[in-house]
């Protein structure tokens, strides 16, 4: 279901939500990745034209991305730590000389290729789906090697067959107090997300490790939003736009003033919302390029888009503005879903469910609140218990059926259940918003039309992908 968070992302230079368990990890080697470069992937991810003149995504410019937005997240904690693990196995196996040569290594490959094959799966096309390259994945048979070789050194065993990832996780805890770590991402320097024994470990080196787990879908929103900051940087020069450092203060304040002040988002301070969605402090936020070129895209709508020209079109179509933008309605709803959805229920027993819910909720046996938490089977509104957020007449992703009840609604009054597609919904309206003044308006038509203006400019680039 959609969320109208008018204000907070006013220009589509967003960051992906994080989704990093859509691949597990390999079996047997691979808990511990290499340190380091791509070596041996292709340097560049994405390709596109501005002003006919060929550009490249950049690998490395994605991993920085992805490893700014993930590292202070659990997944992101997880894979500094590994690379600040392999960091220790490596200089220690190479100190005490027993990093293993490459016919060891190979062998281990070869095993590791003997166990897939077992599985009737293969180890090139396991490696090739994880974005894996061959000399990504000998680098961290290496550091398989080297670390069950250093445990057997210290612990006196002959036998491989003997050491278990207990023991080896144990063997790095010990390893771990011997060396001088700092991974406090308040503490590391800008650019870092660990310094192991003076050794930097970047944001590239975390990004790439990353870019394993990150989805596919994922990576080329990161990849785009990459290409769009290009875009809006030459289309700015272009118009002679300059930012200033009081235009990004201005936008973060108004950012800040949207989130604390809007009820859906129950109270969240802004620092505590920026570092969940975008994995920023403030500090941070304001010295990003993506809010740089966030700015700047404002400021080209303002310079494209003129207030006197914009009111001129409210004033000629002000019946087809205010339906995309006027009175909207903050609802709350229920969804029951119904065999078109694919669950285990058919229309009539999910008629009957809604029935009996809507029963309980308008004798008010049960609040909505809680008949959402009990009974509704959107799981992105039934996060934010229930709330869809303010609803317009001709709002893009809303059922014909459910907008005409949305609009037909009294203040907090509850609907009875609403056929549609998905199956049914009951429907609660919670506050009206007025329409906006001709000032507001003029304000929502540019951040329209400059959005508009910048999705053309980018389909004029033909990102594409490489494989």
């Amino acid at each position: 279901m959609p969320h109208d968070s008018r204000g907070t992302e006013r220009y589509t230079l967003a960051l992906p939500s994080p989704n990093m368990h859509a691949r597990s990890s390999l079996p047997l080697a691979l808990a511990l990745t290499l340190i380091g470069s791509a070596s041996g992937q292709a340097p560049e991810i994405a390709t596109y034209q501005v002003d006919d003149e060929p550009r490249v995504v950049r690998r490395a410019d994605v991993a920085r991305d992805v490893s700014i937005r993930y590292r202070r997240t659990a997944e992101g904690g997880e894979a500094t730590q590994n690379l600040i693990d392999t960091w220790i196995i490596r200089t220690e196996a190479q100190d005490r000389g027993v990093w293993p040569g490459r016919t060891i290594v190979e062998k281990r490959i070869e095993d590791l290729r003997q166990q897939f094959q077992q599985t009737g799966r293969t180890l090139d096309e396991e490696l090739a789906n994880r974005r894996i390259s061959p000399a990504e994945f000998f680098d961290v048979c290496a550091i398989t090697v080297a670390h069950e070789r250093l445990f057997r050194a210290d612990n006196e065993v002959d036998d491989r067959s003997e050491v278990t990832p207990t023991l080896l996780q144990l063997w790095l805890r010990e390893a771990r107090e011997r060396h001088e770590i700092e991974q406090d991402q308040d503490k590391v320097p800008e650019g870092t997300v660990a310094i192991a024994d003076g050794h930097p470990i970047t944001l590239v080196d975390h990004g790439t490790q990353m870019l394993h787990l990150l989805p596919e879908k994922d990576l080329q929103r990161f990849a785009r939003r990459i290409a769009l900051r290009e875009i809006v940087s030459r289309e700015g020069a272009r118009l002679g736009v300059s930012v200033e450092q009081s235009d990004i203060q201005a936008e973060v304040d108004h950012r800040r003033k949207v989130i604390e002040s809007d009820p859906s988002y129950r109270g969240v301070p802004y620092e505590n919302w920026l570092l969940q969605i975008r994995g920023q402090t403030v500090a941070e936020y304001l010295r990003s390029e993506e809010l740089l070129a966030t700015v700047r895209h404002r400021l080209i709508g303002e310079t494209l888009f003129s207030a006197e020209a914009l009111q001129q079109e409210i004033e000629t179509e002000r019946e087809s503005i205010l339906e995309r933008h006027g009175e909207r309605r903050r609802t709350s709803i229920i969804v029951v879903d119904g065999n078109e959805t694919g669950r285990p229920r058919s229309i009539e027993d999910a008629k009957e469910r809604a029935d009996q819910i809507y029963e309980r909720v308008s004798t008010r046996r049960l609040s909505f609140e809680r008949a959402v938490e009990q009974g509704s089977d959107d799981r992105s509104t039934k996060a934010r218990e229930g709330d869809l957020g303010p609803v317009s007449r001709g709002q893009e992703g809303l059922p014909t059926e459910l907008l005409n009840v949305i609009f037909e609604l009294e203040p907090l009054e509850v609907s009875e259940p609403v056929q549609f597609d998905r199956g049914f919904a009951i429907l609660k309206l919670m506050k009206i918003l007025p329409a906006p003044s001709d000032e507001e308006l003029v304000q929502i038509l540019r951040e329209e039309k400059a959005q508009e203006w910048l999705e053309e400019k980018f389909e004029a680039a033909n990102f594409e992908m490489r494989g």
